[in-house]
């Protein structure tokens, strides 16, 4: 009798191709801020630079926007209600049960408070 003989390769997984751009990085307290997004990584995180939401940043959370079934967004918008300067930064990943890689888009955003 013949037995089966399968293997598991371990299957890395490519480096994430991802780009944020912005049409502007001066906005007032409140205005929406759209941010442009191109590629199709597994997963996309945002960190708006806000207390609390710093990237790696320890306490920090962030806003998941893409989960691996999703279909890929090619915008996000956000809201900023404080002036500052705040950078936004953007996680993306790729990943399987045997690999992970990872990559990270920051934007500098300058919040100005309306006269």
């Amino acid at each position: 009798m013949m037995g089966i003989m399968t293997s598991c390769e371990k299957e890395s997984v490519p480096v994430p191709e991802f780009n944020v751009e912005v049409n502007s990085k001066q906005y007032y307290a409140g205005d929406t801020v759209f941010f442009r997004l191109t590629g199709n990584p597994d997963i996309i995180s945002f960190y708006s630079g806000e207390p609390n939401r710093i990237y790696q940043s320890e306490g920090s959370y962030s806003t998941p926007i893409k989960a691996v079934s999703d279909v890929a967004p090619k915008s996000y918008f956000y809201i900023y209600n404080a002036s500052g300067t705040y950078t936004a930064t953007f996680m993306a990943a790729n990943s399987n049960i045997y690999d992970r890689k990872e990559i990270t888009r920051q934007i500098e955003i300058n919040i100005e408070t309306r006269n």
